[in-house]
């Protein structure tokens, strides 16, 4: 088994999403197209590969592992669980990034939100298990660079970036990115007679999101 760092996250996916979007569009090594490598390139400011490592869902708890194992030169151990927290929740990233280049190694998480919108709540807890997979504002790992994006239709505005550890704090503008969302998608709202909605509601109706 080899033990480098892109090695490591490739043997912690496990997502089966993962190996059935790829083996149903014809792309099972989820390789990222042109055009989206070129946006994220100028978002962190180097060039991504091709063959870059690419994973949807992504556990944070992998990356730690992978970290982890990678400095160790080892994957087989049985170490101290820091206050518990490894494989004890599902926190996921959205779409995560990774190649080698000039022996770093380049992290790049993207959490996206396409309806919902962010709150604060959300990104305090994302950036809390950041820190603890990275490190608090004291880096834990050598020869890693990790980042952060976040994507949505619009712009967020009010959120507490400065939760973020300080190496990865960046401002609004560096780091988020549109993400495109058709204009002509629907929801289902649970509403009252009057159509008003309503999480108690015995009624429901079609609205544009």
């Amino acid at each position: 088994m080899d033990i480098d760092l892109i090695s490591l996250l490739k043997y912690f996916n496990r997502k089966e999403r993962f190996f059935l979007i790829g083996q149903a569009l014809g792309n099972k090594d989820f390789k990222i197209s042109e055009e989206f490598r070129d946006l994220i390139s100028k978002k962190i400011d180097i060039d991504i590969p091709q063959d870059a490592f690419a994973a949807m869902d992504y556990h944070l708890d992998w990356i730690y592992a992978s970290l982890y194992c990678a400095e160790r030169g080892a994957t087989e151990f049985i170490t101290e669980n820091p206050n518990k927290k490894l494989n004890s929740n599902q926190e996921d990233v959205d779409f995560i990034l990774a190649f080698e280049r000039d022996s770093i190694y380049h992290i790049i998480l993207i959490e996206a939100k396409a309806e919902t919108g962010w709150t604060n709540s959300q990104f305090l807890s994302k950036a809390e298990r950041l820190k603890f997979v990275f490190g608090d504002d004291n880096y834990l790992w050598h020869n890693v660079k990790p980042y952060f994006l976040i994507t949505s239709p619009r712009k967020p505005v009010n959120l507490k970036l400065d939760a973020l550890p300080t190496y990865l704090k960046r401002s609004m503008d560096d780091i988020w990115f549109q993400l495109n969302v058709p204009d002509y998608l629907i929801k289902i709202t649970r509403c009252d007679e009057t159509g008003r909605p309503s999480i108690v509601g015995n009624k429901w109706k079609v609205e544009q999101t």
